[in-house]
């Protein structure tokens, strides 16, 4: 014996769109694209405000590939953007995600260089950085280590802190929209 239930709600979703924010629909979506673009700013400076170390002089910082990116189609319809685009940071930052959680993809905790330093002295004085990779000079000795071992990555939660601010962000657009409208 089969039992079915049939559930019809109360409401048309078309209907309750054309009552609220439908009447406004030119404005909602304005204001959702200043929300993202407000949103890419509150990224890169909670990165910024947040940072424990000095900022990098080696390499591409991971604020040049955090952009704001609104989608095709937006402004005809639909409300789409987006900041950052994560394959391009798998290429140029592959450690946004460790950045934000302080942890490799599997969960281990990330410590670099595995935890291990190897200051070293050339035949030409210590290492420069400017010019790893380049050098043919010969390594003279291991250097004495000084200064603060190396640890685990503190995470910095932007992606989280965000997320936050857009769920914030966008309940008080919906709550304004529907005052508005009634």
């Amino acid at each position: 014996m089969k039992i079915s239930v049939v559930i019809t709600p109360k409401f048309v979703a078309q209907q309750l769109f054309d009552e609220t924010i439908g009447k406004d629909w030119y404005r909602f979506q304005y204001k959702a694209m200043v929300i993202g673009r407000y949103l890419h700013q509150y990224m890169l400076h909670y990165l910024e405000s947040n940072r424990h170390r000095e900022r990098k002089t080696i390499g591409e910082s991971i604020t040049k590939y955090l952009d704001f990116q609104a989608e095709a189609g937006a402004g005809t319809g639909q409300v789409s953007w987006g900041i950052g685009h994560v394959p391009t940071l798998m290429t140029h930052v592959p450690y946004f995600h460790i950045l934000n959680d302080g942890k490799k993809i599997g969960g281990g905790v990330f410590i670099p260089g595995g935890g291990k330093a190897r200051p070293v002295v050339f035949t030409d004085g210590n290492a420069d950085p400017n010019r790893r990779g380049t050098g043919g000079n010969a390594v003279t000795m291991m250097r004495k280590q000084s200064g603060h071992p190396i640890r685990a990555i503190r995470p910095i939660p932007y992606i989280d802190a965000t997320q936050f601010k857009m769920l914030h962000e966008i309940n008080k657009l919906l709550a304004e929209t529907k005052s508005r409208v009634g």
